[in-house]
Parts: C-alpha cells; sequence; structure tokens
C-alpha cells in the first residue's frame, strides 16, 4: 500500500515538474515575444512610412521600400528562432517527465511502456506502427 501511495506521489511530482517547466518556458519567451513584436513592428513601420513618404514625393519606388522586406524577414527569423527555442525547452520539460513518470512506475528499459506514457514520445503504438509498415 505505501508503494502505491509513493507511485502516485512520484507521478505527481513528475507532473508538476512538467507543469512549472512549461510555464517556465512559456512566461521567458512570452516577454521575448512581446519585446520582438514591439521593436519588430516599431522597425517595419517606420521603414514603410519612410518608403511611402519618398515615392510619393519621387513618384517612383524608392530604394527603402526594398529595405521593408529585409526588416520584415529579419522580424519573421526572429521568431521562428523564438518559436523553436520554445520547442526545444518544452520538449525537454516533456522528456524530463517521461523519464521521472517511468521511473515512478518502475518500468525496466526495453519493457512496453503505458500508454499515457508512451503516447506523448512516439505517433503511434507499436502495434499499430508494425500493421502499418509493409514487412
Amino acid at each position: 500500500m505505501i508503494q502505491s501511495v509513493q507511485r502516485v506521489l512520484d507521478l505527481t511530482q513528475a507532473n508538476l515538474r512538467l507543469c512549472f517547466g512549461i510555464a517556465d518556458a512559456w512566461q521567458k519567451n512570452c516577454c521575448k515575444l512581446m519585446e520582438i513584436g514591439r521593436r519588430g513592428t516599431s522597425e517595419v513601420a517606420e521603414e514603410a512610412r519612410l518608403a511611402l513618404t519618398l515615392s510619393v514625393a519621387d513618384g517612383t519606388r524608392s530604394p527603402a521600400a526594398d529595405s521593408i522586406d529585409g526588416h520584415l524577414h529579419d522580424f519573421v527569423a526572429e521568431l521562428e528562432a523564438l518559436r523553436m527555442a520554445t520547442e526545444m525547452q518544452i520538449g525537454d520539460a516533456v522528456g524530463e517527465w517521461r523519464e521521472r513518470s517511468i521511473a515512478a512506475l518502475g518500468i525496466e528499459p526495453g519493457h512496453p511502456l503505458p500508454w499515457p506514457i508512451w503516447s506523448f514520445a512516439d505517433p503511434a503504438p507499436p502495434s499499430q506502427a508494425s500493421a502499418a509498415s509493409p514487412s
């Protein structure tokens, strides 16, 4: 009985650590996201204003209009880098959760994993994966 209670407590602790890991990643990266958004939109808007002002004055497409694309691409690249960093942080938290959950359940390496732990890491159950792949 005590061992069952200990397993439940270990699983609860693993779940709480997962929640804290995800919350920490989102807290850090949402602040960065707001800063990137503020700075990026300011830069793109300023370049667009300058390009429109110059093109209206000249009656032609100004070189500043081409720089809008440069700032926009930088903005998108920075957002993509942040998305990838967030994905890695959450992946690390899920990996840690998976290891702690497997340890809490007392599963030895090489044994099939229970469904909830297994489904987070792999796209299809082993029985479906082997049935889906032609041999």
